[in-house]
């Protein structure tokens, strides 16, 4: 069962379980790969976080968020690094996970973004709609890096 951590911990307390899908009768277990080796997320004054691509967002348990800030301040990818898709530490732990959940269909979530999402977090939707128009060629290099990226995690 996938929802808001609020609304989960809500229904494990109300139901006094600490797995949801006993309850549910679910037969769908679902993995969420983590991040990769060496990030790790942390807190700031305001609700803020960086996420693994550098984005500045604000958001509580209750929603989502915003993207607060951009990583690519210019159209252009030079400086700029991706996150490793390949990193195995991102599927750490999902041999046991595997192995408890051998009576379930397992389900790997890869919370990808939209391709347009992800280049609008990176670089912010007003910047990047100018730059459909005044770089072209830029958006065309950030769309595939971002699907060279999405390819890699899928793998």
């Amino acid at each position: 069962m996938k929802c808001l951590p609020s609304v989960e911990a809500r229904l494990r307390k109300h139901f006094g379980v600490e797995d949801l899908s006993a309850i549910t009768g679910g037969h769908v277990a679902c993995f969420t790969p983590g991040p990769g080796k060496g990030f790790a997320r942390q807190s700031l004054p305001g609700n803020f976080y960086y996420d693994e691509f550098g984005c500045l967002w604000q958001g509580t348990d209750e929603n989502v968020g915003q993207v607060k800030g951009h990583p690519l301040k210019d159209a252009a990818l030079g400086g700029y690094t991706f996150p490793d898709a390949g990193d195995m530490a991102r599927t750490s732990g999902l041999p046991e996970f595997v192995e408890r959940n051998r009576d379930n269909y397992i389900v790997v979530n890869l919370e990808l973004h939209t391709l347009l999402e992800r280049a609008f977090n990176l670089r912010g939707m007003v910047a990047l709609m100018m730059d459909m128009h005044d770089h072209p060629a830029f958006v065309g290099e950030l769309l595939d890096a971002i699907i060279e990226y999405d390819q890699e995690l899928a793998r």
